[in-house]
């Protein structure tokens, strides 16, 4: 089984009174700018992951789409799992159940605390 990690792109500052709730913050212009670029590069350079996995974070997810678009991954291979990480790591490990998977996951740190 092959595995590719990608951390999400760069989103909206927590300091910014525009800032949503934690779930919901999202990818700035320049995030999304520079994650196409990197999931376009990262797809010159490796083979296209089976499925992707995504943490339900909107950020996360927003990755996951750029990353699907740059390796020309069809929607109903890309798939939201369940928060908290416990749950992720559930469905994802059923998801790789099988020898031979690559799976790429989008994930996002978890605050320190």
């Amino acid at each position: 089984m092959l595995l590719y990690l990608v951390r999400h792109g760069i989103a909206i500052d927590r300091d910014d009174p525009k800032c949503p709730d934690e779930a919901e913050r999202y990818l700035t212009e320049e995030g999304i700018k520079k994650t196409r670029e990197v999931a376009k590069g990262v797809a010159s350079l490796i083979d296209a992951p089976e499925i992707i996995l995504s943490s339900p974070y909107v950020r996360a997810w927003q990755t996951a789409e750029l990353f699907a678009a740059a390796f020309k991954i069809p929607k109903q291979k890309s798939r939201r799992i369940a928060s908290p990480w416990h749950r992720c790591r559930s469905a994802f490990s059923r998801a790789c159940e099988t020898q031979g998977h690559r799976v790429g996951h989008v994930f996002r740190q978890r605050a320190a605390s």
